[in-house]
């Protein structure tokens, strides 16, 4: 499958869990125990999604986060904010931004200006002191 079509798939998921809670805003998205994200990383994602989007990114972005990072705290933040950056608070970025990381989180990292010496100031400057 083309990357377009993986990030649509994931883009309908995002769309799908969303329609799910705003069905019943009670409804539980959590799929067991998940990486927790740190504060200024939510605060971020309730800074640049919708309310209706808020916690289906914040859900999905524990997955990735888990997945890729394999309880590095470092680098499940730095894949968190790297993910974020990217989307700019748009779900479509966000599915593409997603997957990338699946494939290779260091194109992802180069792509957003954290690949180099500085990113965890650069981290610090756009989410705030942890």
């Amino acid at each position: 499958m083309s990357s377009a079509g993986r990030t649509a798939l994931l883009r309908a998921r995002i769309d799908e869990r969303v329609r799910a809670r705003s069905l019943d805003p009670d409804l539980s998205i959590s799929q067991g125990e998940l990486v927790t994200l740190s504060a200024r990383i939510v605060r971020r994602i309730e800074n640049d999604f919708s309310e209706d989007e808020i916690a289906v990114i914040t859900q999905l972005l524990g997955e990735v986060v888990e997945a890729v990072g394999r309880g590095r705290p470092v680098v499940e933040e730095r894949i968190a904010a790297a993910i974020l950056l990217y989307s700019r608070g748009d779900a479509d970025r966000f599915a593409r931004a997603a997957l990338d990381a699946q494939q290779d989180w260091r194109d992802l990292m180069i792509d957003v200006g954290l690949a180099d010496a500085g990113w965890e100031q650069r981290i610090d400057a756009e989410f705030g002191n942890p």
